[in-house]
């Protein structure tokens, strides 16, 4: 299976990003399968534009894509993104959208497009190293406005996020993914007991042996 693992470069004034830190691992976990680790800029003008370009290239049978939120403690797969831009903090290009459409007049929530229902895989996985959930929260930073543009291309793409796992002085650079969606339509944020992390190293392995158990399902 040829697979496409995107990544989200460092925001916030950090050094470190956990989703590529994630990616990176996984990529190893998966020699059978035919891989592709993409570093994304943390920019709304184009994270897409890169991700759509290089699956054209590269053509994936599936995208997973990754990114870091400091809110959350499992990971978690989201299964719908929203035509909405709600950032808290600038992205790295300097702009903050209050509110914007992501596309003016386009459908305002979208389903993934991946071949197989989540809900499925997630509940078959048993006693793995990280927990996993659901989550139909996507934020309103780039991780949102890149799983839109994803989840209505006609690449079979699944977004999680992750917790932001970051070492040193640069875990108190760590931010929130702009948590719009529970603010504006009343959804639960992750509420989910963190493990606990005494060497982020070890909990992005963690991390990336159970995206590993997930794909693994997928043969």
């Amino acid at each position: 299976m040829r697979i496409l693992l995107t990544a989200f470069s460092p925001f916030n004034g950090a050094t470190e990003n956990t989703s590529l830190a994630v990616v990176t691992n996984l990529a190893e976990l998966l020699p059978n399968h035919k891989t592709q680790v993409l570093e994304l800029p943390v920019a709304f003008a184009n994270s897409h534009k890169v991700a759509i370009s290089t699956a054209k290239q590269f053509r994936p049978d599936i995208i997973l894509s990754f990114g870091e939120d400091a809110t959350r403690n499992s990971i978690n797969v989201e299964t719908q993104a929203y035509n909405q831009q709600q950032a808290t903090i600038p992205d790295n290009d300097g702009f903050q959208p209050k509110g914007k459409a992501i596309i003016p007049g386009g459908i305002p929530t979208i389903a993934t497009n991946f071949p197989i229902w989540p809900k499925a895989v997630v509940a078959s996985l048993r006693q793995t190293p990280w927990p996993m959930e659901l989550s139909a929260n996507p934020g309103g930073f780039v991780c949102n406005h890149l799983a839109y543009h994803l989840y209505s291309s006609p690449f079979p793409t699944l977004f999680m996020h992750v917790p932001a796992l970051h070492s040193g002085n640069d875990a108190a650079t760590a931010a929130a993914d702009g948590d719009v969606a529970g603010e504006v339509r009343g959804m639960e944020a992750d509420t989910s007991t963190p493990p606990t992390v005494s060497d982020p190293a070890d909990a992005v392995q963690k991390i990336a042996e159970t995206v590993w158990m997930f794909v693994d399902k997928l043969s």
